[in-house]
């Protein structure tokens, strides 16, 4: 706040000040988290992070309550002065400071001016929302910046729907702004920017409409690809993208339905419709009435993957494959742009079928890095020498790979502040415990504090005071426990899920005897940096610091010692080993937090998987090199050695091993293996190692064809994102498997993969029917396995109701769902009734759909034969088949009609 508005953030710095000192000679608690709860129990719901956005430490970074908050200031101004034990000020008084505190905006265009009033609130709270960063760094408080002024703006690498091979990198501005623009799926790994690229995005748009900038648009920058201005929208001809911004668990989640859960967005803080049963998208359609012409709604959804089961991200996914196949979606009056971790492609599919483009958040490059650095510490001294020496530690540390994710850069950068001197270290494990051990220090005083309070507070109850001192010694183990519960439960209860777990192991008197044990427990539990507490309720700051505290509690539940011969080493390194499933990547990274805790362990363990004879237990041996696992040279030279007889995802794992005899191991395959593959992997490889020395070996291969390098892995987790699917690449196998497991006690192995295994058989490719008719496994799934014929029966519905797939697809699911009884007759007549008459159809799918309804009993057969003789007196209609119809209709005998290899016609001569 500047000028006058110095004004308001004096008075409530300096009332906050003398509460906290009362408060102090007291000894009661006086935080602003102790402010936040005493003001909920009055009702009044108060974000303390907001709080510190108005009271930072630094005045110059301080930003107003909006006008509409006023009465929630009020209340936190008569709290601090009943804590100071003084008189509060007027109310007028401090409503005049907050009025003379908002910032000047521009007068707003006439377009802009024709936004609704409760829309205009909707953009102040995602403007303000935009500038908060979505994770703490700095002692658990967040950045000193605002999120705007340290964003470095990524690019968007498109993926084909044919093949892998990256297009040029655009950002996803210039994507929206693009005269063929589609919705856009966005893929990348945890901590690669995908939230952080959508607060800015919607914060962005959201402040240009509310100041009202010229287009308000998807606000195409002017600035480079990795600055953060605000230059004028010049998109496609329209006038602006008004942003509804939300999660997918929070859509998910909501018990009235996703169109509900996106109404009740639309109107937050406003009178909501008289309907309360009202569609989104018809609301989205009404409301676009009252709009400026040109304006279009870009709807954006963050984070798929954290809605925790395959079902209920499928249904979200449906839901948002339908409204992008809508009126809206289709006439561009509505775009989508939908975030997650790498999906199986299964799942991924359904956004692929509804026309999304398929991308991937393109990681640091050094040129990125180096702004990043300017940014985080200032571009002027001492701020740029800063930047210099930390650049220069990550060089040190060999850490390119690790820093490319923006995550781990910010999180070196908070390491290397906090010990500059010390030297970053060096691998992505050791970097995450050495920032742990940062925010662990930089919380001691106020954990100290907490247990003091405790102390005093259990008076002078033995029991009670037993339990404080349990809970002193076995924090780590309760935020390992917190961290389990996060990442394995579906919106879990952190500080339920704590005190439930200190019960059972002190009992419950602490709860009864212990003045505040509940809000002392979780502010205890805050003390470590890596879990926040956001308006009453615990979180982790980032689901990455989840699954690594998840991932070391695994491995404190491992033996001591390694012992290959025993049955539990033997059954989690399998898991470890497999290429996919959900137990794969959790049984890795507690591998990688074992391998770090027992160094000469490890050495036992890579010799162990290097003796096996499955190339699971060699990339499993590659993903502990590539992840700085304690090993010896002969361990590296092993699995060079062992490379040209293993698949792609072992070679992939090279990029990220720094050791120089990978560089040489690799040129030398790339010029002299005598097998094409083995040649095509290693070129690929050295490409990230050496660039020059790949170009010039494949300009040597094939003098005029252009290489464009290779497709680069994810670099969080040192795996490609192709391994997941690799479990499914050979598909009749799998599903031999699953037939040959149908009934049988193993078949929990396959359990894992249940909805996507159904998803596969309703759906996959056509090959699956020369193996064994999909009706015949639909039939075994609904007798034996009632749990997979769930997921069968509702993917089937999506097929049938779903116009994104082929007529064929959709027939058949028709005719499978017959097997499962049910109430889906009524529908399953509609849609072939619909399929049977529409024109722009083939005359063979139009008969396959009338021969479908006319087993559906007696009532519809008069239907679907009339559905065959409009065909056959069609004058449209091919003479051949116009005989055959009409030989179908009087019982004559006639050829069965053959389709081509597309379906789409008879063979030729017939």
């Amino acid at each position: 706040m500047e000028g006058r508005g110095h004004d308001l953030y004096a008075e409530l710095r300096g009332l906050e000040r003398r509460a906290r000192a009362r408060r102090a000679a007291l000894g009661l608690p006086s935080s602003r988290r102790e402010a936040q709860k005493e003001l909920a129990r009055r009702n009044v719901q108060l974000d303390g992070r907001r709080i510190s956005d108005w009271l930072p430490e630094d005045p110059l970074d301080a930003s107003a309550p909006r006008l509409d908050g006023e009465a929630k200031v009020w209340a936190l101004v008569q709290l601090w002065a009943k804590w100071a034990e003084e008189a509060p000020p007027p109310r007028r008084f401090i409503a005049g400071l907050i009025e003379a505190a908002q910032p000047v905006r521009q007068v707003a265009a006439p377009a802009t001016a024709a936004l609704p009033a409760h829309l205009m609130s909707l953009f102040e709270e995602q403007a303000e929302r935009g500038e908060v960063w979505p994770y703490a760094i700095h002692s658990g408080t967040g950045a000193r910046r605002s999120l705007s002024a340290v964003y470095i703006r990524q690019a968007l690498t498109p993926r084909g729907r044919s093949g892998p091979r990256e297009e040029a990198a655009s950002t996803v501005e210039e994507f929206l702004s693009s005269s063929d623009a589609r919705h856009l799926f966005i893929e990348a790994g945890p901590g690669s920017g995908k939230s952080t690229m959508m607060a800015r995005l919607a914060g962005h748009l959201s402040r240009r409409l509310l100041d009202g900038g010229a287009g308000a648009g998807t606000g195409t920058d002017t600035s480079t690809s990795t600055g953060t201005g605000t230059g004028t929208g010049t998109g496609t001809g329209q006038n602006g993208q008004l942003p509804l911004w939300a999660t997918a668990a929070q859509l998910a989640s909501d018990a009235d339905g996703v169109d509900q859960a996106l109404t009740k967005m639309l109107f937050r803080g406003a009178q909501p419709p008289e309907d309360q049963n009202r569609r989104f998208t018809a609301m989205l359609e009404e409301i676009e009435t009252g709009l400026p012409p040109g304006h279009t709604w870009l709807l954006l959804v963050d984070g798929l993957d954290e809605v925790p089961t395959q079902q209920e991200r499928a249904r979200l996914a449906r839901h948002l494959a339908t409204l992008a196949t809508s009126q809206a979606g289709s006439s561009g009056r509505m775009r989508i742009v939908l975030t997650c971790r790498p999906l199986h492609r299964v799942e991924r599919a359904y956004f692929t079928d509804a026309g999304f483009q398929h991308c991937r958040v393109a990681p640091f490059d050094r040129a990125q890095l180096e702004e990043f650095a300017l940014r985080w510490f200032g571009e002027d001294e001492p701020g740029r020498a800063q930047a210099a020496r930390y650049l220069h530690q990550v060089d040190e540390a060999r850490l390119e790979e690790v820093t490319a994710v923006p995550l781990l850069a910010a999180v070196a950068a908070a390491v290397f502040e906090a010990w500059p001197e010390k030297g970053l270290p060096h691998n992505h494990h050791a970097l995450l415990e050495q920032y742990r051990a940062y925010l662990t220090s930089a919380k001691a005083h106020q954990r100290e504090g907490l247990f003091r309070q405790l102390v005093t507070n259990a008076g002078h109850d033995q029991e009670a005071l037993r339990a404080v001192e349990f809970l002193r010694n076995h924090l780590e183990e309760l935020l390992r426990h917190a961290a389990i519960e996060a990442v394995t439960q579906a919106s879990p209860d952190l500080r339920a899920s704590a005190l439930d777990w200190l019960s059972g192991r002190v009992g419950a008197r602490a709860r009864t005897v212990i003045p505040g044990w509940g809000e002392q427990v979780a502010s205890l539990m805050t003390t470590s940096g890596l879990i926040v507490d956001s308006e009453g309720s615990l979180a982790f700051l980032h689901a990455s610091f989840a699954e690594h505290l998840a991932a070391e509690a695994a491995a404190l539940s491992l033996p001591s010692r390694f012992d290959g011969a025993s049955r539990q080493w033997q059954d989690f390194t399998h898991d470890a080993a497999r290429l996919g499933g959900p137990k794969a990547r959790p049984a890795r990274a507690a591998l990688l937090h074992y391998a770090h805790r027992h160094p000469r362990d490890a050495l036992e363990i890579l010799d162990w998987l290097q003796r096996g004879r499955s190339e699971e237990h060699h990339f499993l041996a590659g993903f502990l090199l590539a992840k700085g696992s304690p090993h010896t040279a002969d361990h590296l030279d092993t699995y060079l050695a062992k490379l040209p007889d293993l698949s792609a995802p072992s070679w992939q794992l090279t990029q990220h091993m720094s050791d120089p005899r990978v560089t040489r191991a690799l040129r030398s395959y790339a010029e002299t293996s005598p097998e094409e593959q083995v040649r095509q992997s290693a070129l690929e490889a050295l490409a990230v190692h050496d660039p020059a020395a790949a170009r010039m070996i494949a300009d040597r291969r094939q003098p005029t064809a252009a290489y464009d390098g290779p497709e680069r892995v994810d670099r969080w987790d040192a795996e490609p994102s192709t391994v997941e699917d690799s479990w499914l690449v050979a598909s009749a196998p799998v599903i031999q498997a699953l037939l040959d497991t149908l009934g049988d006690d193993t078949r929990h192995d396959l359990g894992e993969y249940d909805h996507l295994v159904c998803m596969l058989i309703c759906s996959g490719p056509d090959a699956l029917d020369g193996l064994i008719p999909r009706s015949t496994l639909v039939q075994a799934l609904q007798r034996d396995l009632p749990s997979w014929a769930e997921h069968a029966e509702d993917h089937l519905l999506h097929i049938m109701n779903s116009t994104a797939h082929t007529p064929e697809a959709r027939i058949d699911a028709a005719e499978f769902l017959l097997e499962f009884g049910g109430d889906h007759q009524p529908r399953i007549a509609a849609v072939l009734g619909f399929l049977a008459s529409d024109p722009e159809l083939s005359i063979d799918n139009r008969w396959a759909a009338a021969e479908a309804l006319a087993e559906l009993g007696a009532p519809h057969r008069a239907q679907a034969r009339q559905f065959v003789h409009q065909m056959a007196t069609d004058p449209t209609t091919p003479a051949y088949q116009r005989y055959e119809l009409t030989a179908y209709l009087t019982g004559t005998e006639a050829p069965t009609p053959r389709r081509d290899a597309s379906g789409s016609g008879p063979l030729p001569g017939l």
